[in-house]
């Protein structure tokens, strides 16, 4: 939010009253105290603002050396407390079920294995990559345990990049790449979680038929929980 200071600028006004004795040298008093007057007016108009007025005019209002986003006036005003690089973590939770089987004619149950996928990453600016979003960020992703890549069918990526709209300092939209249609695309709202991470959360059954199982229907294999968390790295 624009934190500007309001200023009430009170100019006193001075009316003689009353009959006045002497010649013409109490009017050009008088003439002179209307003189300090206008001067006083004047000097009014000109006062240097408490705050920074505007922050992303390159003036500095306030006069006290910081200008725009490098005065803390401008600490909750967009584009100020946009961050300058990205911590980002993601979590991938399978919770494993147990399926009906025939194998060689047999029915069997077999209990499908639960498995996670855990990874960090630290992002930083990537110059024009999303062009609907304020910034985007990118970085390599460091795995603390990867046993879902079966699971998913595909190889976990070794780096991404994510786009952002700031609605607030509190929730941030954000864009992935398609690679399907190569456009960026919102993959939801990261909302904050009270310690300033903003996350997004969904869980979905995965179902599918596994070639092990001879089986002519699909069943659901388990559940997934992802957890995808990003936060300020300098917070």
């Amino acid at each position: 939010m624009r934190r500007i200071a309001l200023l009430l600028l009170i100019f006193p006004t001075l009316i003689a009253m009353g009959c006045r004795t002497g010649g013409g040298g109490d009017d050009d008093d008088d003439s002179a105290a209307g003189d300090d007057d206008d001067d006083d007016a004047t000097d009014d108009d000109d006062a240097v603002p408490d705050t920074e007025t505007d922050c992303s005019d390159g003036v500095d209002e306030d006069e006290d050396g910081l200008t725009d986003c490098a005065d803390d006036d401008c600490a909750d005003v967009a584009p100020c407390w946009w961050p300058d690089a990205v911590d980002h973590s993601g979590d991938f939770l399978f919770d494993g079920a147990t399926i009906e089987c025939e194998v060689a004619s047999f029915p069997i149950d077999i209990d499908i294995d639960d498995c996670q996928t855990a990874y960090t990453s630290s992002l930083a600016t990537e110059t024009g990559a999303c062009p609907v979003c304020d910034l985007t960020f990118a970085g390599d992703f460091s795995y603390s345990v990867d046993s879902c890549a079966e699971l998913l069918d595909s190889a976990s990526p070794t780096s991404g990049a994510f786009g952002f709209v700031f609605l607030s300092a509190t929730e941030w939209e954000v864009y992935a790449l398609d690679e399907s249609t190569g456009e960026w695309a919102s993959v939801g709202v990261a909302e904050d979680d009270g310690a300033g991470n903003k996350l997004i959360t969904a869980s979905e059954a995965i179902i599918d038929n596994p070639d092990e199982c001879d089986w002519p229907k699909d069943q659901t294999l388990g559940n997934l929980t992802i957890t995808l968390t990003w936060a300020d790295a300098a917070r």
